[in-house]
């Protein structure tokens, strides 16, 4: 998206032409938009992810430039401040809001020069959000192992305990020697019990992994689709 005044309609509308020459999909108001001005423009600036702010002290005079990039900042799009006024400094809050940030200087720079800085920051921006997406994948993946160690291994040892029980009542000789007539049946009845209860724990362990499988790879999708907007937006 190009953010701009309509004072400088020449180098903004030539950098917008530069851009879709080159097969970027770039929302501008080309003609000045009228009716519910804040509402289109805050569609605009959803549904792209890199906004260029076009600073010149026409814009920084303008409201609906003051709340279309203040928006911007807040909904954390990448913003891309280039200087489209000679000897114009950004004061008050578009100084504020571009302070620390690298601008292009289209007006000390040959044009194709400085679109290629510009190109050159919508790439590095791309990169960047490749590499918080590696970043929250292995995080998640860390997360799922964390939980998996604390809930799992717990009821494992469960399910061990219960098996080792059953062992002791089927092969200790004492025990079978000492067991007779009524009291054999009860106990092989409890044993049959305990295996109904250990398979049935069995059961709900692997349930329980798949859920938690399935929990954080949700968790994974939806992290990735907030930080990761569409680009932009205006078809050709």
């Amino acid at each position: 998206m190009i953010s701009y005044s309509h004072k400088d309609n020449d180098i903004c509308h030539r950098i917008y032409k530069t851009l879709t020459a080159r097969d970027f999909r770039v929302w501008i108001d080309l003609e000045g938009m009228h009716g519910a001005v804040m509402q289109v423009m805050a569609n605009a600036v959803k549904q792209s992810r890199c906004i260029l702010i076009c600073m010149s002290e026409s814009y920084y005079l303008s409201p609906y430039s003051q709340s279309e990039a203040q928006f911007a900042f807040e909904k954390q799009r990448v913003l891309i401040p280039i200087k489209v006024q000679s000897g114009y400094k950004p004061d008050g809050w578009l100084g504020f809001l571009t302070s620390g940030r690298i601008y292009v200087d289209f007006m000390k720079t040959d044009f194709n020069a400085a679109f290629d800085k510009v190109v050159s920051e919508i790439a590095s921006s791309r990169a960047d959000e490749k590499d918080s997406s590696l970043i929250l994948l292995r995080s998640n993946k860390s997360e799922t192992s964390t939980i998996k160690s604390q809930l799992l291994p717990t009821s494992s040892n469960q399910s061990k305990h219960l098996k080792s029980r059953i062992g002791r009542f089927e092969d200790d000789p004492a025990e079978k020697n000492t067991e007779t007539g009524n009291k054999q049946s009860s106990l092989q009845a409890c044993v049959a019990g305990l295996q109904e209860r250990v398979e049935l724990m069995d059961t709900r362990f692997e349930k329980i992994n798949d859920s938690l499988n399935w929990i954080m790879a949700a968790i994974t999708r939806v992290k990735m689709a907030k930080d990761n907007p569409p680009y932009i937006e205006n078809p050709k």
